[in-house]
């Protein structure tokens, strides 16, 4: 037996400098093994969150007159996600027809991201060290995903649920347009969805 499931996201990311909210949504498929165990493949994607920083941008050479530039740096950051894992049934189970079903999940993905930033002024790269570049850059992560969730049968083949999860970067790569791009991004994330089981 299968399932599809589609829920609604409130995201927060907690990147040290880039701490911003989004809004999104999952398109999950799950491929029910037994009553307890649960393949599944999802898909996400999430709309800009935008934050603000004020950075310095210090002089490469100590004679360069003004030593340091203040300036404020408009960012914002977009991904999607590609996700394949395990769901694991705690309490109830996926054929569930009465109670409360919790389970917990694990996976691996990939994340695909976009981040915008805009500098408030001009600075000459060539003179000045920039904390993050103006202008657009994309960038990809290997995510592990772990959450928790709760659903609740409401007749027939339909699930209600509720779940509580994080995508948790697992590689990186240098990017200039990306001031913490170790931990960027590294969201939490809320979400409430309809899973529909197909017998």
């Amino acid at each position: 037996m299968s399932s599809m499931a589609t829920d609604f996201s409130v995201q927060r990311n907690f990147a040290n400098q880039q701490r911003y909210w989004s809004i999104g949504q999952t398109i999950r498929g799950e491929w029910h093994m037994d009553a307890l165990n649960t393949a599944y493949a999802w898909f996400c994607y999430y709309n800009r969150g935008k934050f603000t920083n004020n950075l310095t941008a210090a002089a490469k050479d100590p004679a360069t007159t003004p030593s340091a530039i203040e300036y404020r740096n408009r960012g914002a950051i977009s991904f999607s996600q590609l996700s394949f894992g395990w769901k694991r049934y705690i309490a109830g189970n996926a054929f569930a027809e009465e109670g409360v079903n919790v389970y917990g999940l694990a996976g691996f993905g990939l994340l695909f991201g976009k981040v915008l930033n805009n500098h408030n002024t001009g600075i000459d790269t060539a003179l000045y060290e920039v904390p993050v570049l103006s202008g657009r850059s994309k960038f990809n992560r290997l995510t592990l995903d772990l959450g928790l969730g709760v659903e609740a049968p409401v007749g027939g083949d339909l699930f209600i649920y509720g779940e509580c999860k994080s995508y948790v970067p697992v590689s990186t790569f240098p990017n200039r347009y990306l001031l913490n791009d170790k931990y960027t991004p590294f969201p939490a994330l809320l979400t409430i969805g309809v899973r529909v089981l197909f017998q």
